[in-house]
This record gives C-alpha cells, structure tokens and sequence, in this order.
C-alpha cells in the first residue's frame, strides 16, 4: 500500500523534529519555502503572459484571414451579380 505524499514528506524531511522544537528555524524553514513558492508563482505568471500574448497574435492573423475571405467574397459575388445583370446587354450591343 502506497503512503499520501504528505506522509512520505514527512518522513523523508529529518528538519521536522528540529523545526517542532525550535521557533528561529521553523520561521527560516517558512520563509525559505514562502521563497521558492513565490519564485514558482512568478514563472507560473511570466509563462501566462507568454501564451496569452502568442494567443492574441493567432487571433490577429485568423481575423486578417477573415477579413480577407469576406472581401475577396464579396467583390467575387459582386462581379458575378453585375456580369449577370450587365453581361447581356453588352453583349447586344457589342455583336
């Protein structure tokens, strides 16, 4: 049967009967956990803002995209609706 990580954290930390005793090196222990903690947090954050800022360009260059399908749509169904409407009647007066 395997024991919860905390359990094996526990035992394998030799410092946890020192730092029970003592309140100077509970507070260092604290402290130095409260460091690595933050440092954690910090490259937690700075990666974040990587993706979030990789995201934005993606979408910048999917709206370009868009943008450039409707129109080339757009003026395709344009110049079919006016050769449509046009295409015969100057055909009629060219022949």
């Amino acid at each position: 049967m395997e024991q919860k990580p905390e359990a094996k954290l526990k035992m394998a930390t030799p410092t946890n009967d020192i730092e029970s005793d003592s309140l100077q090196v509970h507070v260092a222990l604290s402290r130095e956990r409260h460091e690595e903690i933050s440092n954690r947090f910090d490259r937690v954050d700075a990666r974040m803002e990587k993706m979030e800022a990789q995201m934005e360009k993606g979408f910048d260059k999917v709206q370009k995209i868009i943008l450039w399908t409707a129109g080339t749509m757009f003026f395709t169904m344009l110049t079919m609706y006016v050769s449509t409407m046009f295409g015969p009647a100057i055909i009629q007066t060219l022949g």
